[in-house]
């Protein structure tokens, strides 16, 4: 059993990267919502990715908003929602 193995029995491993290469390599079983990541990982794609999102507080939203438009990453839409829904 390699080291990583041994490591993903104890615990949750981290893939804190948005290079889709590298984290395709380790088959992960869960998304992030870090937005710098998602951010990085749409710069880096091989095809054209439009930028999905929600948020409740619509002050939240603006930030949301206004980081997409900073990082050149349109289209993008950002709605007002609860995160749940």
């Amino acid at each position: 059993m390699s080291k990583l193995e041994q490591l993903k029995t104890m615990t949750d491993v981290v893939a804190d990267t948005g290079d889709i290469e590298a984290i395709r390599r380790f088959h992960p079983q869960d998304a992030t919502t870090n937005p710098s990541l998602l951010l990085k990982a749409a710069e880096t794609a091989r095809v054209p990715i439009t930028i999905f999102g929600q948020e409740m507080d619509i002050a939240t939203r603006g930030l949301a908003r206004m980081n997409v438009m900073m990082h050149n990453r349109a289209p993008a839409e950002i709605a007002q929602r609860d995160v749940i829904a």
